[in-house]
């Protein structure tokens, strides 16, 4: 059932969809809602699934139903009041007000972008050149006025640390675009040999000596049109963090918001209690997942909870209300020192509160109604409303004992039951993952690939020959699996997880013995699922009069390249760019038999 999934992840930044008024042909509509031309070529191209053919035009199909059946989910969950769950109330809280500082920040900064004919040359004749320079530091002002007192001498380079100790010599090679404006400009003013007056900089007082000035051969050969293009870019992200600089100073320039000092020592004595059972080793941070963190409401008071805990003076922030947005975003710490854990969360307030004044001034300007914002917050509350609705109805599932005596009978006469070998890598970095995706596209030995990247927080997945319930939450994907087939990247809580089904070997164990009867139970409890899911989907396709144009999807082109793509918004955040659309378009074939049988 399951193949390989190499999957490659993406950083996109400087990220926009058009929002131009424009009427589009619908590939799915239904009486809640549709699926338009645009909407289904953005996350087809965004995210990842699994496929077990080739073939453009059937991955097209697989994951437009799926996409169908999403949709159907979504529409039913409205019933079911999604909203009392913490996890979906306060995750689409957080990723509206993305969306919506995303919008000021196009509109205040990038689209006040402006510069000259004369600035572009200027950055294309710098783009071309190398600077050789040498920086000298100190963490005193007197250590860098004495440096530049003996160069004015005449001391020599070699000579200086001589007479003044206080001082670090550090030569690199800078080109435009490696500093802030302000110092690329004294720097490009230097000629060789030439030094600049002691500045004070993010390393400490500093003087740069130019060595030299060399022409970038690579650079200097580029065609024209990507010359421009390089250099404009790199101007165009000059002159943004002249523009943000401005616009911080206007906004949050005067502002002052604290945290409630009790609530703050509270929390991050509850966080180290939580984190200690965690810890694995002194080299392995904890990471904590939503649940984890707002799972600390339950040792809180509810007088607490309601407390404000960020104390802006209009609408302050309860405790209750940021342990959602902690929770959302999730927390990595190193371990469970009390006075590490303070500062980390100290942080995390102080960029807590700058992104909330950004998202009420979004929200002051009305940008929760902006088609963006609109637009993309309908595709995340669909997947989350979709999950959460077949989430409920996995409480109808129920295994008795008569169907196990039937599967255990059936086993035994086909005289085979399986233990399963896997193996693999459970990370939060991306980065990791897509090197191990990478490595097999090279064919390389996975369980090699996977000792080698394991480090810090990673953990192995690692069962070695259990029965099919013993491999957890994987058991739904293991059981349709071939031996030395991967799967993944699965994204729970923040980690993501790939592995190998390396070997199965027959059950020498009882069939009448507990470990077996349990491996039973798992698999008729995922296939009863399974066949749920199924019948109440094409049970909602006929409640709803889906429909689905297939000829139209024919014409859609697509880039074929199973990507997950990390989205950049404005003021520095980060997110997924489409949530992952679960497989599930088995029931589409029946439905329209059924529907043709009905006409």
């Amino acid at each position: 059932m399951k193949k390989y999934i190499f999957t490659t992840f993406l950083y996109l930044f400087v990220f926009a969809f058009s929002s131009h008024a424009q009427v589009e042909k619908l590939l799915v509509y239904s009486d809640r809602n549709s699926i338009s031309e645009m909407e289904f070529k953005k996350q087809f191209e965004l995210s990842p699934m699994v496929y077990n053919t080739t073939d453009v035009d059937e991955k097209k199909r697989i994951f437009l139903i799926s996409m169908a059946s999403a949709k159907l989910w979504a529409a039913e969950a409205e019933e079911m009041s999604p909203y009392s769950n913490p996890l979906i109330k306060y995750s689409l809280s957080e990723i509206e007000k993305k969306l919506m500082r995303d919008v000021l920040y196009k509109k205040e900064i990038e689209s006040k972008v402006q510069f000259t004919s004369g600035e572009l040359a200027e950055a294309k004749n710098r783009y071309k050149i190398k600077l050789d320079v040498l920086f000298i530091t100190s963490q005193s002002k007197t250590g860098t006025e004495i440096a530049y007192k003996k160069l004015q001498e005449g001391i020599s380079l070699d000579s200086l640390g001589l007479f003044v100790k206080d001082i670090q010599i550090n030569r690199m090679n800078v080109g435009y675009g490696d500093m802030f404006e302000t110092y690329e400009n004294i720097l490009y003013a230097l000629r060789p040999g030439e030094y600049s007056q002691p500045l004070l900089t993010e390393a400490g007082h500093t003087i740069f000596y130019l060595l030299q000035k060399n022409v970038d051969i690579e650079k200097a050969s580029l065609p024209e049109d990507r010359l421009t293009s390089s250099a404009k870019s790199l101007l165009e992200k000059h002159k943004i963090k002249e523009i943000y600089q401005d616009f911080n100073k206007i906004f949050l320039g005067n502002v002052k918001v604290t945290a409630d000092v009790n609530l703050f020592n509270s929390l991050t004595e509850k966080l180290a209690a939580i984190t200690t059972p965690k810890i694995i080793d002194d080299t392995s941070g904890v990471s904590l997942s939503f649940y984890d963190i707002f799972g600390l409401t339950n040792r809180f008071t509810e007088n607490e909870l309601n407390s404000p805990f960020i104390k802006f003076e209009q609408n302050p922030v309860t405790l209750m209300d940021f342990l959602g947005s902690l929770g959302f975003e999730g927390l990595k710490l190193p371990g469970d020192d009390l006075r590490t854990i303070k500062n980390i969360i100290n942080g995390w307030i102080k960029n807590y509160i700058r992104l909330e004044l950004l998202a009420r001034e979004a929200q002051k300007r009305g940008f929760e109604t902006h088609p963006e914002v609109v637009s993309e917050l309908q595709m995340w509350k669909d997947n989350y409303f979709a999950t959460y609705a077949i989430q409920q109805i996995t409480k109808e599932v129920d295994v008795t004992e008569a169907e196990i005596s039937e599967y255990l009978t059936d086993t035994e006469r086909e005289g085979f039951s399986g233990l399963y070998k896997i193996f693999g890598l459970s990370t939060t970095s991306i980065e990791k993952v897509n090197i191990l995706l990478e490595s097999l596209d090279k064919d390389e030995n996975f369980i090699n690939s996977v000792k080698k990247l394991k480090s810090g927080s990673d953990i192995y997945i690692d069962h070695d020959y259990v029965p099919l319930h013993e491999t957890d939450e994987l058991s739904v994907y293991v059981q349709g699996m071939k031996e030395g087939e991967v799967f993944g990247p699965l994204e729970t809580d923040g980690r993501y997880s790939v592995f190998q089904l390396v070997d199965i070997k027959k059950m020498e164990t009882s069939i009448n013995s507990e470990a077996f009867r349990k491996g039973a139970e798992s698999r008729i409890y995922n296939r009863k699922l399974e066949k749920i899911i199924e019948e109440k989907t094409i049970e909602l396709a006929k409640k709803y009069n889906l429909e689905v144009n297939t000829e139209l999807l024919k014409n859609i082109k697509v880039n074929d390249i199973n990507i997950v793509v990390m989205r950049s918004f404005g003021f520095g955040e980060k997110m997924l760019a489409a949530p992952m659309i679960q497989r599930n378009f088995e029931w589409f074939k029946r439905y329209l038999e059924e529907k043709s049988e009905s006409l």
